[in-house]
């Protein structure tokens, strides 16, 4: 079986979803499980900085 999981944070981020999001990817794999893990945190920074250049002109 093959899972994928997005998550907004994930490691080596220390916070709690990206904990527990590496901790259920551990528990799959050890089950047996192909896992990816999808991290949100490249995305949402870059629309961080639009947002503040957009904040910026005005």
């Amino acid at each position: 079986m093959k899972v994928g999981i997005i998550t907004p944070h994930y490691y080596p981020l220390m916070r709690g979803n990206a904990v527990t999001v590496r901790r259920i990817e551990k528990n799959l794999a050890n089950a047996g499980v192909e896992v990816a893990v999808y991290s949100l945190e490249p995305w949402l920074s870059k629309r961080s900085a639009v947002r503040s250049m957009l904040q910026d002109q005005n």
